[in-house]
C-alpha cells in the first residue's frame, strides 16, 4: 500500500512540474516577438527531423546487411 501512496505522489509531482514548465513556456512565447519563437520552433523541428531520419537511415542499412 505505501508503494501506492509514494507513486501517486511522484505523479502528482510530475503534473506540477508538467504545468510548471507549461506555465513558463507560455509567458516566454508571450513576450518573445513572433520571428524569433517561430525560428525556435522551426530548428527545434529540424533537429527532430533529422534525428529521426538518421535513425531510419541506420536502420535501413542493418535490415540489408
Amino acid at each position: 500500500m505505501a508503494d501506492l501512496k509514494k507513486m501517486k505522489k511522484e505523479r502528482e509531482e510530475d503534473i506540477r512540474q508538467s504545468l510548471r514548465f507549461i506555465d513558463t513556456y507560455v509567458a516566454w512565447i508571450k513576450q518573445t516577438p513572433n520571428e524569433i519563437w517561430s525560428k525556435k520552433q522551426a530548428d527545434l523541428f529540424r533537429s527532430v527531423y533529422i534525428s529521426i531520419n538518421a535513425d531510419w537511415r541506420k536502420s535501413q542499412v542493418k535490415s540489408k546487411s
